[in-house]
């Protein structure tokens, strides 16, 4: 999700949207190692390795990092893990 996407938040109408055609980069070790896309409803699906994993954006633009920052991917699971993108809109 990406957000704020309007200078002033209204009730009951959304602040935030998916960040639909996101590239997302997740490294270890100070080398990426994978990247994926978001698609056009903001979901991505990647397969990496056990272990932790950096994330980071791979847009230009003003959009600060994910949060969270990093992701754990554990032995032999598959992990959902949602990520959120403050847009700087204020």
């Amino acid at each position: 999700m990406r957000g704020p996407i309007t200078p002033v938040c209204v009730a009951e109408q959304p602040c935030v949207a998916p960040a639909k055609g996101f590239t997302m980069l997740f490294s270890r070790g100070g080398q990426v190692v994978a990247r994926t896309t978001a698609g056009t409803k903001g979901r991505y699906r990647i397969r990496l390795a056990p272990g932790r994993y950096a994330v980071r954006i791979g847009r230009r633009g003003s959009f600060k990092e994910p949060d969270p920052s990093f992701v754990r991917v554990p032995v032999g699971l598959m992990r959902r893990a949602d990520f959120y993108v403050d847009t700087g809109i204020r």
